[in-house]
């Protein structure tokens, strides 16, 4: 372990963690949006400009400071960037038009990209042995959204939390569709829109008979989850053991092998 990581801290770097450095740097990016937000005119390039400059010589002094820099460091100089990088696209794609844009403010904007992902790319690909008392990388903590994680290993969440994760995306992609269909159908007119041609069709009928399936998946599925609140069965298998929702699947294989052992042979005498 390096000289400088005593007792298994990690040295301290007022000039990224410290908290002028943060308040400045803070209120820099909000000042920024507001200026931006208020005078989205050329007026307000002045303003991203400093942040760009700001954020790329933080990068390069990360680069060249980097046998004398810890992975908890670097991984704070990529999340002050971050926000950076991400304005930085959304301003060009969505509010500025490239050909209204300054020549260097466009070139800043492109090597900032560029110079964050090649530098994040380089501290997770090497994070293990990363700066100075690579020791210590595996026992700091990394946030995403919150949660700690371990920065050198995998992060697997438990099954109800990717349950949830996947369900809540699906339902507001679900709703993004609806309201996005609907919302074309009511400002566009059609003959379909129209009430003498709202007649129904082959087409329409078997969408609605192609529904019963999922529906009937459905209400069994809730049926077998009140069985399940309720501690009655869910019914017998091909076996006849009554088998209930939730049940082990230990408990399962041993109530199966214990009637198989109890029924006899159909081949003996």
């Amino acid at each position: 372990m390096s000289s400088i990581c005593v007792n298994g801290t990690l040295p301290g770097r007022p000039d990224i963690e410290g908290i002028g450095t943060r308040i400045a740097t803070y209120l820099q990016l909000l000042l920024a949006i507001f200026t931006i937000a208020f005078s989205p005119g050329r007026s307000c390039f002045d303003s991203w400009w400093a942040l760009l400059v700001t954020s790329l010589g933080l990068q390069f002094a990360a680069i060249a400071q980097r046998t004398s820099l810890t992975l908890f460091h670097a991984l704070i100089v990529t999340w002050v960037a971050f926000p950076i990088f991400a304005m930085s696209w959304a301003y060009i794609f969505f509010h500025w038009r490239e050909a209204a844009m300054p020549s260097e403010i466009l070139l800043a904007t492109h090597v900032h990209g560029f110079v964050f992902v090649g530098f994040g790319l380089w501290i997770w690909s090497s994070a293990p042995s990363f700066g100075v008392c690579p020791d210590l990388n595996g026992s700091m903590q990394f946030v995403i959204l919150g949660k700690s994680v371990h920065p050198l290993g995998t992060y697997i969440p438990s099954r109800t939390a990717a349950l949830m994760t996947v369900t809540i995306f699906n339902i507001i992609m679900l709703a993004l569709s609806i309201w996005t269909v609907e919302t074309l159908l009511i400002r566009n007119v059609t003959g379909m829109s129209r009430a003498e041609d709202s007649s129904w069709t082959i087409g329409q009928i078997s969408a609605l008979i192609l529904l019963l399936g999922p529906l009937f998946t459905f209400s069994r599925v809730v049926r077998s989850l009140i069985w399940s609140s309720h501690g009655t069965y869910g019914g017998n298998n091909q076996e006849h053991i009554p088998l209930r929702m939730g049940a082990p699947p230990e408990l399962v294989d041993e109530k199966r092998e214990s009637v198989r052992r109890l029924r006899p042979s159909r081949f003996s005498y």
